[in-house]
């Protein structure tokens, strides 16, 4: 009865908060673009999914903002760089009484609630942000999935995401289709407990506030919530084809096709950019620019031919009508890759292949 009692007593979990405050503005062209983005993203990346639930992330970093997601089939992403610079004043500290947290942060916006706050602002209504965003962060033990490989041996995306449906995974479930470039190998999985470091976002203490200056200012208080950050890296590729283009025309051509097909063809060659518009697989509608001819077309660099399917939808989802030019770069039967040039830093989008164009 006197023997020492062999309960182990579970430690409680050290829990440290941590902070980041971070405040901006815009004004100009800056707002009008930054409005368009957001809608472009609300409707053409967040709209399979619950918004409530499935948050618009914004990365802070010492060097601006980011916004980097993908739809909910994960076939198209966004990639935005903001540069500091490209606001009318950033500046990155501390929270009052919460040591600074490290960066880069990323916290989920309120896309809804953010539009209607922003529906004031524009090119001559400026508007000021400030984000203060506690954390929680502690270490624990958690299975933890391993994958050999990793990542992508041709284009470099994660291979978490099996292109494959269950049944064409083989007998092992090792058999393995990249959603980004479509590459076919062997991917072995296992899990493995470690002990981890987590950070959760306390919701209650974090804050976006957005400052409409108008004759009379309008202040919108907004919640804030947890998202967990995008670590997928972009796809790792050799563009064979680089199409600059008016964007506002060759939108158009696109809605066009769009109407009555469901997937589009690029073909380019040294002297020669084609779209095809397909409906079931069945070519319906040809489009051609000629290098040099054009007012489409404003530059075209090729190496020998390529060819590449994408869905007529989806690439008006990566064109927003938020400047006057955008590069597009492919090769065959690779991800499309669209760089609009605005006022940001960078606004480019990746668009995976939907169809064999040989």
């Amino acid at each position: 009865m006197g023997g020492k009692m062999s309960e182990e007593v579970a430690k409680p979990k050290r829990v440290f908060r941590r902070g980041v405050h971070c405040s901006f503005a815009m004004s100009g062209e800056t707002v009008d673009v930054f409005k368009v983005l957001l809608k472009a993203f609300r409707d053409d990346f967040l709209k399979e999914w619950d918004r409530s639930f499935n948050p618009l992330p914004l990365t802070v970093t010492a060097e601006g903002l980011k916004i980097y997601v993908f739809d909910g089939s994960r076939i198209k992403l966004a990639d935005v760089r903001m540069d500091k610079y490209d606001f009318d004043g950033f500046d990155v500290g501390e929270v009052y009484k919460v040591k600074r947290d490290e960066l880069p942060v990323t916290i989920g916006l309120p896309i809804n609630d953010l539009i209607y706050a922003l529906e004031s602002a524009g090119k001559h209504v400026p508007v000021s942000f400030d984000i203060s965003a506690i954390t929680r962060v502690w270490s624990e033990k958690r299975r933890v999935e391993k994958r050999k490989p990793e990542h992508c041996p041709k284009c470099g995306a994660e291979t978490i995401y099996n292109a494959l449906s269950p049944e064409k995974r083989g007998k092992r479930g090792n058999l393995f289709k990249c959603s980004v470039c479509g590459w076919r190998g062997k991917v072995r999985r296992w899990f493995k407990t470690e002990r981890v470091k987590v950070h959760s976002l306390d919701e209650k203490g974090s804050k976006l506030t957005v400052e409409v200056a108008r004759p009379d200012s309008e202040v919108y208080k907004l919640n804030i919530s947890h998202v967990e950050s995008e670590d997928t890296p972009l796809p790792k590729m050799k563009f064979d084809a680089t199409v600059k283009v008016n964007l506002e025309e060759f939108r158009k051509k696109i809605e066009r096709i769009s109407k009555k097909c469901d997937q589009v063809v690029f073909s380019a060659s040294s002297d020669m950019f084609k779209v095809e518009g397909l409906r079931e697989g069945e070519a319906l509608a040809e489009f051609k620019f000629d290098k040099g001819l054009s007012s489409t077309i404003l530059d075209l660099e090729v190496n020998g031919k390529c060819r590449a399917g994408y869905g007529s939808k989806q690439i008006l989802s990566c064109m927003p009508k938020i400047g006057e030019v955008a590069t597009l770069k492919f090769a065959n039967n690779q991800p499309l890759n669209v760089d609009v040039a605005t006022v940001f830093t960078s606004v480019n989008f990746w668009l995976a292949p939907t169809l064999s164009a040989d």
